[in-house]
């Protein structure tokens, strides 16, 4: 990942620090050049305008705003090194707050290495735009650079019928195949309150009703860290509204029978068996593993 690091130019070690640590984790990290050069006593001349109260004439003359702007536009996304300065803690000053929003704006990622500053007139800001807190540890920022979270082992899955017919997706992201709506609690206790929120967020229905049917453990991947198995609880739920699909969870939806259901499960029984490639999967998926598990559990395939 590309990463363009920000924050104070009182904070001008710690940039070369955590540029180097980001290196070291296999990340491309970006630092304005002029910084290591003050850490190394050179270009005085241009140092001598921010201690001396001028910061925006150095700004100005070196075009360090627009060499940010287009860095983070580059960039996966920014690191925001937040210490403490002026009395203030975790301090963001107002041009690191124009960085913040150069990304929120052309939707790149918004990482601040200590929580928001309490002291700051702007803190509302701040908060509407970064997108993860990693509470000092820049271990944290693996999981969240590689888009993946954490397991929380905890799924939950819903049947929905129209008729005879019975809801799919297909996936847009790992584990690429077709699927009941499901989905992680993410710190949620209540299967029936996210299998609610789940449906909704998949397909754009909403659940009048909800019906366990079964619950268990499955030892099915996802591409979460230590995403290895997950205890499930699936319902049938009774549904309102239209199919409205997520464009950035599904790759499309649509209605299948029961015949339908187990022509898809004989297509991922032929891709385990190495019988199908991966490149022919992508393109013209079977059925999720688990759910072949779950449907002939529940005695529907």
């Amino acid at each position: 990942m590309k990463i363009t690091i920000c924050g104070s130019s009182a904070f001008k070690e710690q940039m070369l620090e955590y540029r180097d640590k980001l290196f070291a984790m296999g990340h491309e990290a970006i630092v304005h050049p002029d910084y290591e050069a003050f850490v190394k006593g050179e270009k005085q001349e241009i140092w001598s305008l921010v201690e001396n109260g001028e910061h925006y004439l150095a700004k100005k003359t070196q075009g360090y705003i627009k060499w940010y702007y287009d860095a983070i536009c580059s960039s996966d996304g920014i690191l925001v090194l937040n210490f403490d300065k002026k009395g203030i803690k975790n301090y963001i000053g107002g041009n690191t707050l124009m960085e913040i929003g150069f990304a929120h704006v052309n939707n790149k990622k918004i990482y601040l290495l200590n929580p928001v500053p309490e002291e700051v007139s702007y803190g509302d800001e701040i908060k509407a735009m970064y997108d993860e807190i990693l509470d000092g540890d820049l271990n944290d920022i693996k999981q969240y650079l590689t888009g993946a979270k954490v397991c929380d082992h905890k799924s939950v899955g819903m049947i929905v019928r129209k008729e005879e017919k019975i809801l799919l997706i297909e996936r847009m992201k790992p584990p690429f195949a077709f699927a009941l709506p499901a989905g992680h609690l993410d710190g949620y206790e209540d299967f029936e309150e996210m299998a609610k929120q789940e449906l909704f967020e998949e397909t754009g229905l909403v659940a009048k009703s909800l019906k366990f049917l079964i619950e268990g453990r499955k030892e099915n991947p996802c591409r979460r860290i230590d995403g290895t198995w997950h205890f499930w609880q699936i319902f049938e739920v009774e549904s309102e509204g239209q199919v409205n699909r997520s464009l950035l969870e599904t790759k499309q939806t649509k209605w299948v029978s029961v015949s339908e259901l187990k022509e898809l499960a004989k297509k991922t029984q032929a891709y385990e068996a190495g019988k199908i490639s991966e490149d022919d999967w992508r393109k013209n998926p079977g059925l999720e593993k688990v759910w072949c598990d779950w449907l002939k559990e529940l005695k529907i395939i």
